[in-house]
């Protein structure tokens, strides 16, 4: 079961952290396990979405992975920086 508390919450902060890390550095591994422990692949921080960071770092196995798992191509994070741009921006 994927948490309800996007950032609500410490620990789903904390896992958000994780997995924009593992998004944005490439890290299939660990994007799989926190997947696994239910990190939601649309939750977002201020600015971007998972997804958001694996397209624009280039990491297309992490972001194929998102996508299974059920990320939103047209999510965009509600306060982001880029002004409502979705992954496919």
């Amino acid at each position: 079961m994927r948490c309800p508390c996007v950032l609500l919450s410490q620990h789903c902060g904390f896992l958000w952290a994780k997995l924009a890390r593992a998004a944005r550095a490439g890290d299939l591994t660990e994007v799989n396990r926190l997947l696994r422990e239910g990190v939601d692949p649309n939750s977002y921080d201020r600015s971007s979405t998972a997804l958001q960071l694996a397209c624009k770092h280039g990491r297309v196995a992490v972001a194929q992975r998102l996508l299974e798992a059920g990320a939103d191509v047209n999510r965009a994070a509600p306060h982001s920086v880029t002004h409502g741009l979705t992954a496919l921006h």
